[in-house]
């Protein structure tokens, strides 16, 4: 069966996005040493407090339980319940993918921690879950509002949200910066497919 053109886009991106993480956790992996990991030790001696202060509450908007409970209000909210259970299950597939490489990697964090975290360090599931739920929030924000400049704005702000958790996460010495790199790329790379699946299974129906 033929694919909507309009969303072939969506599995290229995702396929690039896949084969660039597999890259990476190949490099992470064999232990290669990247460079720019030595920004978090460069940040970790230019803290300032009232930033760390910021950043150690912005980074929950990208954590487990935060996110988790917009998935579930997406699920309650939505008024097509289609689409909060694929933001709930895009969202707990990402969060097993996550669980399953950071296990396969073994990667252990960095040593300049301004808050405890323990586990293995890459993907940065904070990284991946905010893509696997922002971004799903902008797919339906630019699906469903009719409202332009709206749509620039949510897309703009959880943009911002995305990017902010993840330098978060680098400012508090609790991931490399090729982590917060590693969980981006799969929480696209996921996400993009399951959008596309998504898309294509609801073409089908409405046929």
């Amino acid at each position: 069966m033929k694919i909507k053109a309009k969303f072939i886009w969506l599995y290229i991106f995702s396929a690039i996005f896949f084969i660039a993480f597999f890259c990476l956790a190949i490099l992470v992996a064999a232990k290669h040493n990247f460079k720019i990991d030595k920004f978090v030790e460069i940040l970790s001696r230019h803290r300032v407090r009232t930033v760390t202060k910021f950043l150690k509450i912005f980074t929950y908007l990208g954590s487990v339980y935060v996110l988790g409970a917009i998935a579930l209000l997406c699920l309650i909210m939505f008024k097509n319940k289609k689409d909060g259970l694929f933001v709930v299950c895009n969202f707990g597939l990402c969060a097993v993918c996550s669980t399953v490489v950071k296990y396969i990697v073994r990667r252990a964090r960095p040593v300049w921690q301004a808050v405890e975290e323990t586990g293995y360090s890459f993907p940065s599931a904070h990284a991946m879950l905010s893509v696997a739920v922002y971004v799903v929030l902008m797919y339906f924000a630019f699906k469903h509002l009719k409202n332009k400049p709206l749509k620039i704005i949510i897309a703009a702000f959880l943009t911002i949200v995305i990017f902010v958790v993840g330098f978060s996460r680098n400012y508090l010495g609790v991931h490399f910066v090729t982590d917060i790199i590693g969980g981006t790329l799969f929480g696209l790379a996921i996400t993009l497919l399951n959008i596309a699946i998504y898309e294509k299974l609801l073409s089908k129906k409405a046929k």
